[in-house]
């Protein structure tokens, strides 16, 4: 969450390197600047569950230094959720540690009172800071995720939410897919594709779709024999015009462990026509 280790190839024989990082799209100049005498190197003080840049120079003298890479990217992690974990979103302070990410600025997931399962408050995608849980943009890609610590030994979780989202009656290209994902992949913005800050939608491990459902409904999804930190993403996406009802809003997500485990690895043998 706050430590990297960066490294990189040398291609004359510096043995001292300038780095300058900074949150994503900072200014160079304008960075914090350090000076590396080992590479790897490592920076710590880092701010937890951000986006940041990172540029390397070479020193070769007092005199001759090279230029500045082009710039890299990289994420800090968030401190994971323990489990079992709860979240009715009425809790400012938990929603700190959630990340959010989008490819368009006025159109990103927000926690606000526009509407709930319960309580007062869920997250939701809106176009206007979270005052509405709506927008009018025809393509839209965005996503909110949390950290979890899922433990060091393979068990059996239940998890269940509920959440809403409108949709196009005449195609897929829209709805709120929820994906279990590497948290050490860095987070970018999505394209105008179906493509999440992971990458292709088609490519993640999905667990599950809510499409064409414009009131809350409560879904579950059981994770089989599953260890390690993961990530929970929500990831919301829109490509068509002909849209009906809200965009995804998300409520009351509980994960635990799971007390009575599905079966699994089941087999078919000795098959004939009746037995």
């Amino acid at each position: 969450a706050t430590t990297i280790e960066l490294a990189w190839t040398e291609r004359n024989s510096a043995t001292s390197w300038e780095i300058e990082y900074g949150p994503m799209g900072f200014a160079q100049g304008s960075g914090t600047t350090v000076t590396a005498n080992t590479n790897p190197y490592t920076i710590t003080g880092l701010t937890a569950n951000t986006n940041y840049d990172f540029y390397v120079k070479s020193v070769c003298s007092t005199t001759d230094h090279s230029r500045f890479t082009r710039a890299n990217h990289f994420s800090t992690a968030q401190v994971p959720a323990t489990i079992p974990y709860s979240y009715d979103f009425e809790n400012a302070a938990e929603w700190d540690n959630w990340g959010v990410n989008t490819g368009y600025s006025s159109v990103n997931w927000f926690r606000g009172t526009a509407t709930a399962a319960q309580g007062t408050s869920s997250m939701y995608v809106s176009a206007d800071n979270g005052q509405t849980n709506s927008t009018q943009m025809a393509t839209v890609n965005t996503s909110a995720y949390r950290d979890l610590d899922l433990g060091t030994t393979d068990t059996n979780f239940t998890v269940s939410f509920k959440a809403k989202a409108g949709g196009s009656p005449d195609a897929a290209y829209d709805g709120l897919m929820i994906f279990l994902v590497d948290p050490s992949v860095v987070v970018e913005g999505p394209t105008a594709a179906i493509t999440s800050p992971w990458g292709n939608v088609n490519n993640l491990y999905r667990i599950g779709t809510v499409r064409m459902d414009t009131t809350f409904s409560e879904y579950v999804v059981e994770l089989d024999t599953i260890s390690g930190i993961r990530r929970l993403a929500f990831f919301y996406f829109n490509q068509s015009t002909s849209f009906i009802g809200g965009p995804a809003a998300v409520d009351d997500i509980s994960i635990v462990m799971t007390s009575c485990p599905r079966p699994n690895s089941l087999q078919i043998t000795n098959l004939d026509a009746t037995n």
